[in-house]
């Protein structure tokens, strides 16, 4: 199979046209067309990124196949401390390495030590983090956790340990420290401050509130700053 065939089968198999591909390389449709047809070749310079764009190396772009190691002379990449970690290698080329697609998840059936992932993750309880935090660019769903909780969009779980920061919305339970969220939250009692994009609901706040929205709490000790109406239960 020729250079043209394989760019040709890579751009069908990931669903772009010659114009999108052109326009991800900087190039004419034109340029594409006649590189699919084997009228010319891809300037040196285009060929790392070609492969890159098709999630393949360069060996693989040429169809030169390496030699396979045994599975069983493979070392693990992280040592073997319960902490989920989710990616997405190709052989062992990573390749979900910069932002979560969306709508990726994962789900696992059980307790871990911590979390560490791109994509959208839901487990049971985290039981603490040799890193400190629990670092998840997409959703959090799970259990309760004793350290920190830090999402790139929503988190739903029991009580934490200590802060929460997410870029929406933050369901939970208790919370030993701060909240920071961009949207909504609503949880128990707060032992530090709490800052929302839109309204708070929760329990009694050992610090100040900031909210966007309403504020609904059963106490604040320090300051209220809501753009909304306030309730204090007690």
């Amino acid at each position: 199979m020729t250079l043209g065939n394989k760019i040709a089968n890579y751009r069908k198999n990931l669903g772009i046209t010659q114009d999108a591909l052109a326009q991800q390389l900087g190039v004419t449709n034109q340029a594409v067309s006649k590189w699919e047809s084997d009228q010319c070749c891809p300037d040196v310079m285009l060929l790392p990124k070609i492969a890159d764009i098709f999630g393949i190396s360069l060996d693989e772009l040429f169809g030169r196949e390496m030699p396979r190691r045994e599975l069983a002379a493979v070392e693990p990449a992280w040592p073997d401390d319960n902490v989920l970690r989710v990616a997405v290698y190709v052989g062992s080329r990573l390749v979900c390495g910069g932002r979560a697609e969306p709508g990726s998840e994962y789900a696992y059936n059980g307790d871990v030590a911590g979390v560490l992932s791109r994509v959208t993750v839901s487990c049971g309880d985290v039981q603490g983090d040799v890193y400190g935090d629990i670092s998840v660019a997409g959703s959090l769903n799970c259990g309760n956790v004793e350290g920190d909780v830090d999402a790139g969009k929503t988190v739903n779980c029991g009580n934490v340990g200590g802060d929460v920061s997410a870029g929406s919305a933050v369901s939970c339970g208790n919370v030993g420290g701060d909240v920071d969220a961009g949207a909504h939250v609503g949880c128990g009692n707060v032992g530090g401050d709490v800052d929302a994009g839109t309204d708070v609901k929760c329990g009694d706040v050992g610090g100040d509130v900031d909210a966007g929205g309403k504020v609904e709490c059963g106490g604040v000790e320090g300051d209220i700053d809501a753009g909304g109406a306030v309730i204090i239960r007690k």
